[in-house]
């Protein structure tokens, strides 16, 4: 079931992390501390990875699905964002 700002805002922290999913690999890390970031799970070359896509609130609901779906574009194109992120701040 997608998230929305009000679920967001209500997660408490726990004793330890857990995620609160958004579905497509998307899904909110909630640490005992009380921070939430985003984060997008993914397969590439048939190995599991993740990315982390910035911290809730700075990040949005729909900037986070924004940058999930630019991501799942890149693995769609036979690319890994993590790769990708990583050229693109050499570059800089």
């Amino acid at each position: 079931m997608p998230l929305n700002d009000m679920q967001i805002r209500r997660a408490k922290p726990e004793a330890k992390a857990y995620t609160l999913g958004d579905g497509q690999g998307l899904s909110l890390l909630i640490e005992p501390n009380g921070s939430k970031s985003w984060r997008f799970r993914y397969r590439f070359a048939g190995k599991p990875k993740m990315i982390s896509l910035g911290v809730y609130p700075t990040i949005t609901v729909a900037d986070a699905r924004s940058r999930r779906d630019d991501a799942r574009k890149l693995v769609a194109e036979g690319k890994n964002p993590s790769e990708v992120r990583k050229e693109q701040k050499l570059a800089l």
